[in-house]
């Protein structure tokens, strides 16, 4: 099933529940949020916003969606009910670009203390907000551009995929301190961690792979090939990537080769590729429905080209 969104989504959600998809639309015309219910297949509300890029993250309950506003350098805060996105205020982190330079990418909700943590892009920052005083509390500088942060779930440390620097930092969460660097591919971007918090997985982008940080022994214990064949010319462009089968399996969506690989984990350091699964133009995003027993991925291209007849310009 192909279900129609806004223009090149770069980020999915999916509710817990397994009931909607939330997609954030980034391309070079309208930038959207698209809900599809995953129920009836079908997109039930487009939001067009001033700006977004990335950053995309639930708060408490799945009530509260928290949007990466780009170089608008700020946060959007919309309330999430029934299927439907209202606007519910912005959270600002800087001046607007130019003046500011900051462009926030990920996001990832800080439940224990109610907290969000943004990362950017131009200030090679972790910014730490407060959603009670809706403002940042504290400002945390990294080696390069950053692209992702998520947190363990113990809550006791976030981890950031440092796109400009081949790295991912851990950053303790009781004071903000950076714990460790670990040493990944060219543009490391999306990670996905396991449940019990013992194996992150990152993304590549530039390399045709994936890192495998073992984070008991903090150490990176395995580099997974994504490509087709494993001496390929990089260009594969490893961008996004999922959990399923209780942790034993792993899924990479490979953008520019337009598929998704597929391998099972459940031995450490010994990943298996169990093979390819054709997708959309350019997938962007994708996510396991353990409920439904169902990939859901976002094609950022679409099935295929279409005429242009008032081009060259896209808006």
């Amino acid at each position: 099933v192909q279900v129609p969104i806004g223009e090149l989504p770069l980020n999915m959600l999916v509710t817990k529940a397994g009931h909607y998809a939330i997609t954030s639309n980034s391309g070079m015309g309208e930038n959207s949020l698209s809900v599809v219910d995953l129920r009836s297949n079908k997109e039930v509300q487009r939001l067009i916003i001033d700006n977004t890029w990335v950053g995309l993250t639930f708060g408490k309950n799945d009530k509260t969606l928290y949007v990466s506003g780009g170089n608008d350098n700020k946060i959007f805060v919309y309330h999430f009910d029934n299927g439907k996105l209202s606007p519910n205020g912005s959270i600002k982190v800087g001046e607007k670009f130019p003046k500011g330079k900051i462009s926030i990418t990920g996001l990832a909700y800080f439940k224990r203390k109610h907290e969000l943590l943004a990362v950017s892009q131009k200030s090679n920052s972790l910014y730490v907000i407060s959603l009670k005083k809706k403002k940042v509390i504290k400002k945390v500088s990294l080696s390069g551009k950053c692209y992702e942060v998520i947190i363990n779930p113990a809550q006791t440390y976030a981890f950031v995929s440092v796109w400009g620097k081949s790295s991912v930092a851990q950053i303790g969460l009781k004071d903000f301190s950076l714990s460790h660097v670990y040493k990944t591919g060219d543009h490391p971007n999306e990670m996905v961690m396991t449940k019990d918090g013992s194996r992150l997985f990152v993304a590549n982008a530039n390399n045709n792979s994936v890192t495998v940080i073992d984070l008991k022994d903090q150490k990176v214990s395995e580099t997974i090939i994504t490509s087709l064949i494993p001496d390929a010319p990089y260009g594969s462009t490893p961008d996004a990537l999922t959990l399923m089968s209780k942790d034993k399996k792993l899924l990479v969506a490979n953008a520019d080769n337009n598929y998704l690989a597929l391998f099972d984990i459940s031995k450490k350091e010994h990943a298996k590729n169990l093979g390819f699964i054709p997708v959309g133009w350019y997938p962007t995003a994708v996510k396991y429905v353990l409920k439904t027993n169902q990939i859901i991925v976002a094609n950022g291209k679409g099935i295929s080209s279409r005429a242009n007849p008032d081009g060259p310009n896209p808006t």
